[in-house]
């Protein structure tokens, strides 16, 4: 009996050994998870950890409530040096920085011929050539880099002389639109920056001889929907949080696009956001993601980026629509002035009337004023994307009656569906404007795989692919265009010569070398 007590706990023993040893692997591998992580509340776990940038969300829930309080330059101090985003020991990242990143540390401020180490990506380049009213010159105006952080200088100005101290009531709508101007101004262009720059790095990594040296992470999805969700949000909640989710929440119930189509549940650009989050890391969970040998890759990421920043205009020509029809002047100053610099990739006469009417003029409540704008909100949806009545309940009639597949074009309505290969001029036009600027490589990547002609799609929730010009340079199609295309390619003595010729000149291997020639 005395041996089998023996041998028992023995046994006993090396079980108990044995499970605390699994504990504490599980226990390691849990918080080695948690090291290179985030959970996010808005129902997305990442792979990497960047949690700062989800933490800058606390920062702006703090400026707020500051404003609120009537201290106004702590607010502007916060804003400046930052306080709950750690990115390193002892390291903020701050509000204000992500601007000087996007900016004053680019390549634009060095002259380089073309974008490289640190590209100045073509949201903000867009943004910066209609700031100037496209011309080129003032677009490189240092000066005009830092206008995210002029603008929100010259609001806490204002706000500083309106706030009263500790005077709540007066001061919400103030507390207000601290936060609005933040999340329209700055964390919403950063969130492109990162993304554009994300599926830049992957481009370079798919041509590298060593791909494995070049630690692009998941190619900057991470960082972008830290920013987008924040720390602390409830999925389908317009009441935690502090971050572009929840302003999302907020104007998809006030228009009603949300998943259950009344104003509850959850906004439906938040919810497709978080579906090409997913897409684009599932993508970047294979080794062989940016790499030669999976060269696809690529061009996906750059197709998600499209509709990604498709989805995140969404929200913002929303806030543009509830402050016009609200006719509250200040926030539709300060929405236009984060909406319609970015519409200079549009077509000309769009923009000159926008920017002519709330840029250069001032807002009026008068109605005909307000209606001659909001009529002009089908075609700004064209441009990004999308028809407006995936805005909700705008109250505009025209969104009722327009067909982003069937755009009226010079007078005329065509009888087919052709809005898609319609908006191959703003593919042209678009990559013009980088090519001037010095952004021949995403140019390239415009040329290459799209970023206005879409293919349907069944499920209105699946991520869009895109045709492209070079799709179209190369296709078979091309020899119903006979004799022609025959005379062509005798005189050129290449098959694709349109399509040499372009990816010559974007990529440096042609005689023409200057932004001007590139552009032509």
């Amino acid at each position: 009996m005395t041996v089998i007590r023996s041998t028992n706990t023995s046994t006993w023993l090396v079980l108990v050994l044995l499970a605390t040893t699994v504990f504490l692997q599980c226990f390691e591998a849990a918080t080695a998870a948690d090291d290179i992580s985030t959970t996010l509340g808005g129902g997305v776990v990442t792979r990497t950890n960047v949690n700062a940038y989800a933490d800058l969300s606390q920062d702006i829930q703090s400026i707020s409530r500051l404003v609120q309080r009537g201290e106004v330059q702590a607010a502007a101090e916060l804003y400046r040096d930052g306080k709950h985003a750690e990115k390193s020991p002892g390291v903020m990242l701050t509000l204000a920085g992500l601007v000087l990143e996007m900016g004053e540390q680019s390549d634009l401020v060095n002259n380089v011929d073309n974008l490289s180490d640190n590209p100045t990506t073509p949201a903000f380049l867009f943004h910066l050539y209609g700031q100037a009213d496209r011309t080129l010159n003032l677009a490189f105006d240092t000066h005009k880099l830092n206008y995210i952080n002029d603008e929100m200088e010259q609001l806490f100005g204002s706000l500083a002389s309106t706030s009263s101290n500790n005077n709540y009531n007066n001061n919400t709508a103030s507390a207000a639109l601290a936060a609005e101007a933040i999340w329209i101004l700055n964390t919403w262009m950063y969130g492109t920056h990162v993304l554009y720059r994300g599926v830049y790095e992957c481009y370079e990594r798919s041509k590298a001889d060593a791909p494995e040296v070049l630690d692009i992470g998941i190619a900057g999805f991470d960082m972008f929907i830290n920013l987008w969700l924040g720390s602390g949000q409830t999925p389908a909640s317009s009441e935690t949080g502090f971050s572009l989710y929840k302003w999302t929440q907020q104007l998809g119930q006030e228009f009603g696009s949300t998943s259950n189509g009344d104003g509850t549940g959850e906004a439906i650009a938040n919810t497709r956001i978080k579906l090409i989050y997913q897409e684009a890391a599932s993508i970047m969970s294979n080794q062989e993601a940016c790499t030669s040998s999976n060269p696809g890759s690529a061009s996906r990421l750059w197709e998600l980026v499209i509709n990604l920043q498709s989805e995140m205009t969404k929200p913002l020509l929303q806030g543009f629509l509830s402050a016009m029809l609200d006719k509250d002047a200040t926030r539709v100053d300060i929405y236009s002035k984060a909406l319609i610099p970015s519409l200079s990739k549009c077509r000309p006469s769009l923009y000159k009337k926008l920017h002519e009417a709330l840029i250069v003029g001032t807002f009026s409540d008068d109605p005909t004023f307000v209606s001659d704008i909001l009529n002009l909100v089908p075609d700004i949806a064209y441009c990004l994307g999308y028809s407006c009545k995936e805005l909700g309940n705008t109250r505009i009639g025209a969104c009722n009656t327009h067909d982003v597949f069937r755009p009226t074009m010079a007078g005329f309505i065509p009888q087919t569906k052709v809005g898609n290969v319609a908006a191959a001029d703003l593919d042209v036009y678009q990559m013009q404007i980088l090519a001037s600027l010095k952004a021949n490589d995403f140019a390239y990547l415009i040329y290459m795989n799209g970023a206005n002609i879409q293919k349907s799609r069944e499920n209105p929730n699946d991520a869009l692919s895109y045709v492209s010009l070079h799709d179209i340079a190369v296709s078979e199609e091309r020899s119903s265009a006979q004799p022609f295309l025959d005379i062509y390619v005798s005189y050129n003595q290449e098959k694709d010569y349109g399509d040499k010729v372009i990816q010559d000149a974007l990529t440096g291997k042609s005689k023409w070398v200057s932004a001007e020639q590139i552009a032509a």
